[in-house]
């Protein structure tokens, strides 16, 4: 199973993602492709968001059947706002996969 946790924290976001899905063999697991796009799009919009210092900065950490990252924010209402909006646009994504696919997905947010 696949758990996917996304904390807002006072200064930005935490986002982990941890496990496979096991929906079926590796090379063919829906579930996971579903997944691991969303991850790598957070992944890359989050580095852009730093680019265009909208984000404080990102850290982000990817390894075998985990995914992590942290945006940091600064005050400014309007970059938490499209922080914000970017985050929650790929938990829908998480959501949508987790409601198809519940015994696989597990959402903690």
């Amino acid at each position: 199973m696949t758990k996917i946790t996304v904390k807002q924290l006072n200064d930005g976001w935490l986002f982990d993602c941890e496990g496979h899905s096991g929906f079926a063999k590796s090379g063919g697991d829906i579930v996971c492709a579903g997944i691991s796009a969303l991850c790598m799009a957070l992944a890359e919009r989050s580095q852009e968001l730093t680019d265009e210092n909208i984000a404080k900065s990102t850290r982000i950490n990817v390894c075998d059947g985990e995914v992590h990252i942290r945006l940091e924010t600064d005050s400014d209402k309007l970059k938490e706002i499209l922080l914000k909006n970017t985050v929650e646009t790929v938990m829908a994504g998480f959501k949508a996969i987790e409601e198809k696919y519940p015994e696989y997905v597990y959402c903690d947010w």
